[in-house]
């Protein structure tokens, strides 16, 4: 989830260029004009190059064609990517082991820490280590995604209502492949979804066994049968159309009245 040593040493070492580059053209921050002297600058301050740079991207080319700190051919080929970040709000919906997955309107992206875990800079800095809205930028670096440690929080709490949104639109990436993993355009795009297993034939047959289900002796026993055919039938709609379709909708509300009315079976039988 952070970068090697050595990466996070080239990443820091590209920026600290970049930084003293930005601020020879714009002079934000007065009094300094070496690499290592931007390594040593605040993160406050150094968010005003950063600003002004993303808003400017063309300063990266111009960065790229002077090479005034004599980089490799390898760090300004880093620095190239950069013109592929994306700058903006997103909410830190939650960290996994690899990554922490940043949701933006309609997009979520698997994100990298630097040389912390991204969770760990979040519950230091706000005491939590998900659920959070950030300003950030997020880069391409060596065949992955960080963000460049320039990051403002919001102090603010979000109701269950809109965490659950950010979370649907999550697990609707994940279910459909589309989170982001990379902003390198040369890159290969993400594999389409896999079909895994085919269950078609295995639902199929519980679907034509629980049709065979008659008549029961007990109203708890025709209440668990009528609740295992719908199940059966909602996981047949779900094979044939994975995305939610109106028939696997209406199945879903035969299913919870089907609970609902099991439930009241038992109680009865327990009354």
């Amino acid at each position: 989830m952070i970068l090697s040593p050595q990466d996070s040493e080239a990443f820091f070492t590209l920026w600290s260029g970049i930084d003293a580059y930005v601020n020879s053209c714009t002079n934000a921050l007065p009094g300094l004009s070496t690499p290592d002297q931007m390594r040593k600058t605040e993160p406050e301050l150094l968010a005003r190059l950063r600003t002004h740079l993303w808003e400017h991207r063309e300063l990266l080319d111009a960065f790229i064609a002077e090479n005034p700190f004599s980089l490799s051919s390898a760090q300004l080929s880093d620095a190239g990517l950069f013109r592929h970040a994306v700058v903006g709000r997103f909410y830190v919906e939650r960290c996994l082991k690899d990554h922490a997955i940043f949701v933006a309107t309609g997009k979520v992206y698997a994100v990298g820490g630097l040389t912390e875990r991204i969770d760990d800079v979040l519950y230091r800095a706000a005491g939590i280590k998900q659920g959070l809205m950030v300003d950030a930028a997020l880069v391409p670096f060596r065949g992955r995604i960080v963000w460049d440690g320039i990051v403002s929080l919001y102090n603010i709490s979000f109701g269950p209502g809109t965490r659950r949104a950010f979370k649907d639109e999550y697990v609707r990436a994940k279910d459909r492949r589309e989170i982001i993993t990379s902003l390198d355009p040369s890159a290969a795009k993400p594999a389409p979804p896999d079909v895994g297993t085919d269950w078609r034939p295995i639902v199929d047959s519980i679907v034509a066994a629980s049709d065979k289900l008659g008549k029961t002796n007990t109203s708890l026993q025709a209440a668990s049968f009528r609740l295992l055919k719908v199940s059966a039938l909602l996981a047949q709609a779900t094979l044939r159309d994975p995305t939610g379709s109106e028939e696997v909708t209406g199945l879903l509300r035969k299913a919870v009245l089907s609970v609902k009315q099991l439930s009241q079976a038992i109680a009865r039988q327990r009354g």
